[in-house]
């Protein structure tokens, strides 16, 4: 038995829906010209739609209803006869009277088998009536009263009548668009009765409910379980059809091809009528196939990309089949395929035979091919006719296409740089706009739009807007979805740069990149991610983004400015040597670029930073002469070039510079300083007369400069110098009285004081200091000038003086931020005189009245060291243990934490001291109380026996820079330590080692030097290097001939030469 197979209907008529999907890519003004790689006009689903179901269909129920007639006759004569009369007035168009009679039945004989056939019957004429609603609810009745009758009877007419109605009310509802309830039954339809005559109807019907929900996926397992349960079924072809289409929508296109051969192959069986077929079910709705396969064929070539396979085929179907329903469809597909080619004559010439064929001017194929047709014009280069046809399009009220018409204008718009008329145009676009392609483009242009016109808030907004939108679309409403994302994704982060929100723009550029879908613009990408780290001050990160993009992208636009933010990120961090690799490499590469006199200058300032100004007076030289002729980089780098030359010592290069200087750029602000230089080169020269001559014209040339104060004081350290104390005191004078703000007012106030004692005038010093606070009572050094009056009395050992110039200050400046040290340091005079009580007294006062300054913790110290001192070891303890916990990050802490650990060691208790001596090593590090402790623990550690341990530490006081340059004597000590456990272990070899890094980086600190070449001669000796040993003798003898260590090694020298002459 043949089943004809049914589609749904979406209008009574034959319909092809197309979704046109336009992609474009935008680029800026600036860049190259429009990509369209990413154009995929064309693609459509497509749908045939017919009615729900079909006239054989109809005609297989009446069938089953003739076949139950005869099947019951002899059980139910009279039922029989009432279900024919019932069929003959619904023929005869009465239909009511008709659905009244087989109503009287079966409220008259409910026990009749035929009540389950005549329900049935009541829903076939309710449904050919169009009654849908009364026909669900008759055909779920049927159902139910077949499988009730079933189970008493066990009749498989019942099985069939029920698999009959359940199909059927399914059709009821869908033909009510009930479709979400319908796909249930004919779930049930296929699975429960999987071998009765509607179950692969059902399946394909599954599949195009799912297509009509767009749920493509979903529909390709339907139709391709109909294939493979029921390959002999007459929806066989159809489903093989749907599932083309399907895998074009999803833009599976070699699936798709693969697909079209399989079905290409099966139907030429079919027409040829092959042995393969015989036992195939006539397949319904197929007067089509041929033309639907080579359509779409030359579909799937064209969104692979393969236009001129696609424009054969194209052709081939035009040769072909001349009056089919799908011709403007393959004339659309084969004009997007010369356009694409660059064809555009041709192109525009079949969009034009659509647009005559096509009879209805609403027609999404006659909208569409003047769309494309305007699209070829502009591609062609007719700019002004594109424009005229896409304004036209998107003033037609009923266009399907008016958004894309707006879009295209927009575009036209933004490439001519009108980007307020493009504003305007896709403002309209973002209203008219429906689907996800059309809206995205219109944001994503906007954006471009706004950029363009430097409104980044609105850019970032819509670039924002676009991706929100990308994001939740699907990939078959938005094809190349992750493109328009990551896009969106690239210029928002670059607005959001732009404008300053480099926070916010990281992470966009970040996601961006992370894709590893970056349509080469990754280094775009890299190169404003740099440019936002380094905005955003995290200058290690831009470093690393700037580096990428140079070795990824060496041919990269961005190359130039990735070296030149390269090149600042480093000098930022004041790693200047790297800075100037950088820009040296920049020069070479671009030796045009508009950095290059930027760049030279930075550079300069990298080597003169890190002191190589050797290559700074080089990089400054050539500055200078690139620099226009009063520029500030030509006055700046000319300045430096002078000050470069003077850190080589090159004075005389450099006064001539200076001098250029001065007379070159006599306005600059940098002319008093090149003077003051001048003079201070003199003045280490000790020409001093020269060098007053240069101050003095500084203060003649530049009176209003603030280097003038400074100029007066060196001349009065110039007559100091000079042993003229009077013209000394005279300019010092000058400074004290003239600028008593100047910070150099004390210095020279002190100089005056000087100068005074060196005159043996020691009253007037003293005196100075009390006239200039009379006289300048509101000046803000007032009060350090009497605070040093203290600190005077202080360093001459005045002690008493001091108390009482302290006190006076405190009295004079009750509320001065120097209280807590005047009494501090009143504190330590009478510590000084040994007055401890009176100590005690004012440390406790600085702890009562500043408990929160660093003076307080200071003065806790000097309490516990005065305890310590009166051997009242407990109450030591206790006060540093106040300390440490009132003040544990105070660097007095940790002296208290050491003193804590020496009693403690001293009165046995070891571990207890280790562990102390351990916690100030590692919290206080760099501090000098931490290398002392660590030293403890190391000469622990040696007395112990713990050689590892100790050498250990030994070796971190050794090898820390910190304490190489703050306390080298201890690092020299370490490392003979060192070498001494080794040399006791007797390990010459690594003592040897040890020591001799004490010879090469410690031979200033004598005694250590001395101590490890004593050592050295002797390790030596033990391995028998007696010429080694011997040279280090000498070396000691020649700088410390007549001390106890210059002895020894001349005793020792003496040995080895005897033995020498024995052994000989």
């Amino acid at each position: 038995m043949n089943y004809y197979f049914f589609a749904f209907k979406v209008r009574k008529y034959f319909k092809i829906i197309i979704l046109i999907l336009l992609l474009f890519t935008f680029k800026t003004k600036s860049t190259a010209s429009e990509d369209y790689s990413y154009l995929s006009y064309g693609l459509f689903q497509y749908l045939e739609s017919k009615d729900f179901y079909d006239k054989y269909l109809l005609s297989l129920s009446k069938d089953m209803i003739k076949n139950s007639v005869n099947h019951f006759k002899d059980l139910d004569n009279y039922g029989a006869s009432v279900l024919l009369r019932a069929r003959t007035e619904f023929y005869s168009g009465n239909y009511t009277f008709a659905d009244k009679i087989l109503l009287r039945f079966s409220e008259e004989s409910p026990q009749s088998p035929f009540i389950p056939v005549v329900i049935y019957e009541r829903a076939f004429f309710a449904f050919e009536n169009e009654e849908y609603a009364k026909s669900h609810r008759l055909f779920s009745e049927a159902k139910s009263l077949s499988e009730k009758f079933y189970s008493k009877i066990r009749d498989s007419v019942y099985i069939h009548l029920a698999h009959f109605s359940l199909y059927w009310n399914a059709i009821s509802l869908m033909q009510q668009g009930k479709y979400q309830d319908a796909e249930p039954l004919l779930e049930e339809c296929y699975k429960k009765y999987p071998n009765l005559t509607y179950s692969d109807d059902a399946l394909y019907a599954i599949g195009i409910i799912a297509e009509m929900n767009r749920d493509y996926d979903k529909a390709k397992i339907y139709y391709r379980t109909n294939i493979k349960l029921y390959p002999k079924r007459n929806t066989m072809m159809a489903s093989r059809i749907r599932e083309i289409n399907n895998n074009l929508v999803l833009r599976d296109y070699q699936t798709a091809i693969t697909n079209i051969e399989q079905a290409e192959t099966i139907w030429k069986q079919i027409l040829n009528k092959d042995a393969n077929v015989q036992d195939l079910e006539q397949q319904s709705y197929a007067e089509s196939a041929s033309e639907e396969i080579q359509y779409f064929k030359g579909e799937a070539y064209k969104l692979s990309g393969f236009f001129d396979r696609a424009i054969t085929t194209y052709s081939l179907f035009l040769d072909t089949f001349t009056d089919s329903k799908l011709i403007n469809y393959v004339r659309l597909g084969i004009a997007w395929c010369f356009l694409n080619k660059g064809d555009h004559r041709k192109a525009i010439s079949f969009y034009e035979s659509v647009i005559d064929s096509e009879k209805d001017d609403e027609s999404i194929l006659k909208s569409s091919a003047k769309l494309f047709r305007a699209v070829s014009l502009k591609r062609a280069g007719d700019v002004e006719t594109a424009r005229k046809e896409f304004i036209h399009l998107s003033t037609e009220v009923n266009n399907p296409n008016i958004a894309l018409a707006l879009i295209e204008l927009g575009q036209i718009y933004f490439e001519e740089g009108e980007y307020e008329k493009a504003v305007r145009i896709l403002e309209r676009s973002e209203r008219e706009a429906t689907e996800a392609s059309s809206v995205v483009r219109t944001y994503l242009l906007l954006g471009e739009s706004y950029f363009e016109l430097r409104n980044w808030e609105k850019a970032i907004k819509s670039f924002t807007t676009a991706e929100q939108i990308a994001i939740k679309s699907s990939d078959f409403l938005l094809p190349q979805k992750s493109w328009y994302i990551s896009h969106s994704r690239l210029r928002r982060g670059i607005a959001l740069v732009k404008n300053n929100r480099n926070g916010e723009a990281i992470p966009s550029l970040l996601s961006y990149l992370a894709t590893n879908n970056t349509h080469g613009r990754g280094d775009e990408a890299l190169y404003w991610l740099a440019e936002a780290y380094y905005r955003s001050d995290l200058l290690k990160n831009s470093i690393d983004k700037y580096k990428s993009l140079i070795e990824l992208y060496p041919t990269s636009q961005y190359l130039e400015e990735a070296y030149y933010g390269l090149g600042w990120s480093h000098f930022r961090l004041k790693e200047f040597k790297q800075s100037s690799e950088v820009f040296e490499i920049m020069i070479k590469i671009f030796p045009d670029s508009r950095h290059t006199l930027e760049v030279l200058i930075r550079q300069a300032d990298g080597y003169y930073y890190i002191r190589d100004f050797n290559k700074a007076v080089d990089f400054y030289r050539r500055a200078s002469r690139l620099a226009p002729a009063g520029s500030d980089e030509g006055e700046y780098s000319s300045f430096q070039l002078a000050q470069a030359l003077y850190r080589l010592q090159k004075n005389e290069e450099a006064i001539t510079e200076l001098l250029v200087f001065v007379r070159k750029f006599p306005r600059s602000a940098y002319a008093p300083y090149a003077l003051y230089l001048t003079g201070w080169i003199r003045f280490e020269q000790k020409k001093y007369n020269e060098a007053i001559e240069n101050f003095n014209f500084l203060t003649q040339a530049y009176p209003q400069s603030i280097l003038v104060p400074r100029a007066y004081y060196s001349i009065g350290d110039a007559y100091y110098n000079m042993g003229n104390y009077e013209n000394a005191i005279a300019h010092y004078k000058i400074v004290v009285e003239s600028y008593p703000s100047s910070s150099l007012a004390p210095e020279a106030l002190k100089s005056i004081q000087f100068c005074y004692m060196v005159l043996g005038r020691t009253d007037e010093a003293m005196k100075i200091t009390d006239q200039y606070v009379e006289s300048n009572p509101n000046s803000p050094f007032a009060p350090e000038f009497l605070f040093k009056k203290g600190e005077m009395f202080y360093t001459d050992r005045r002690f008493k003086d001091a108390i009482t110039e302290y006190e006076n200050f405190i009295q004079k400046y009750p509320n001065s931020e120097k209280n807590s040290e005047a009494i501090y340091w009143m504190a330590k005079s009478y510590l000084s005189l040994n007055d401890l009580d009176n100590a005690e007294k004012t440390f406790k006062r600085v702890l009562i009245s500043f408990p929160k300054t660093d003076y307080a913790a200071q003065s806790l110290l000097e309490l516990g060291l005065i305890k310590k001192q009166q051997a009242d070891i407990s109450a030591a303890d206790s006060i540093f243990k106040i300390l440490q916990k009132n003040y544990p990050d105070n660097p007095a802490s940790a002296q208290a934490g050491f003193e804590m650990a020496s009693i403690r060691y001293s009165l046995g208790d070891t571990n207890s001291a280790i562990g102390l001596f351990r916690e100030i090593a590692e919290k206080f590090k760099g501090m000098e109380y931490a290398d002392q402790s660590r030293y403890r623990l190391a000469m622990h550690y040696r007395l112990s026996g713990k050689s590892d341990s100790a050498i250990t530490e030994f070796q971190f006081l050794a090898t820390n820079p910190d304490i190489n340059a703050n306390n080298p004597s201890l690092s020299a000590e370490a490392q003979y330590r060192i070498g001494e456990i080794y040399m006791r272990s007797g390990n010459c070899f690594d003592a040897i080692k040890s020591y001799k890094i004490v010879q090469d980086r410690f031979v200033g600190f004598e005694d250590w030097f001395t101590l490890a070449l004593l050592n050295l001669g002797e390790c030596y000796e033990r391995i028998g290097d007696y010429t080694s040993a011997a040279t280090a003798y000498e070396e000691i003898i020649k700088y410390r001939s007549e001390d106890d260590y210059g002895k020894t090694a001349k005793r020792r020298h003496s040995l080895l030469k005897n033995l020498e002459k024995n052994r000989n």
